[in-house]
């Protein structure tokens, strides 16, 4: 007796159904194991980073300083206000971006000043001398002697200022606050 041929089903109906996954979703847990896990091997990185290309540290901390001064003005530095300093450029910096350690580059977003152009550039570690930071936009219109124009950032500049100073080192110790004693013969309170 012959065997009879299997039936062939049409494609689409016989192909299994995935069945949704089991796996339970990271647990908070894991997620901070992953996150510690991430900044040890960034740790690593940059420790590596330091052996290898001690010159380039320095210039590597200046971007560290104008990364957390732009976190301060809520990711944006407004126009005329930071710098980067290289050997025969002046860059009015927008924002600072990605900083690769493994190429030795970072991307920066700038304004136009003199010959660049606004948009973004990617600036190799080692060309990068200085970067600075001004207290008020540079060239900004004064009303009189006594009044100053308000700045398109003054919301947070008082945060903005404090970072500044406590990034340079220049903050000035605040005064012990203590209440004087009451004037004799007063009643306590």
């Amino acid at each position: 007796m012959a065997k009879k041929p299997a039936r062939r089903t049409p494609s689409h109906t016989s192909r299994k159904r995935k069945k949704p996954s089991k796996r339970a979703p990271p647990s908070p847990v894991s997620a901070t194991l992953d996150a510690k896990v991430q900044t040890q091997a960034l740790v690593n990185k940059i420790a590596e980073f330091r052996h290898r290309h001690p010159a380039l540290m320095a210039r590597l901390s200046l971007l560290t300083i104008l990364l957390e001064l732009q976190d301060v003005l809520g990711g944006e530095f407004p126009e005329h206000i930071a710098f980067i300093h290289m050997a025969d450029w002046v860059i009015n910096v927008r924002r600072v971006g990605h900083v690769d350690i493994d190429n030795m580059i970072v991307g920066i977003e700038v304004y136009e000043m003199g010959d660049i152009r606004p948009g973004i550039l990617w600036v190799p570690l080692d060309h990068i001398l200085w970067v600075g930071t001004t207290n008020e936009p540079i060239g900004a219109e004064k009303i009189g002697l006594e009044a100053r124009s308000v700045s398109s950032y003054s919301p947070q500049r008082g945060r903005y200022e404090r970072a500044r100073r406590g990034l340079a080192g220049l903050l000035k110790p605040e005064p012990a606050t203590t209440t004087p004693p009451p004037p004799e013969g007063t009643p306590p309170a």
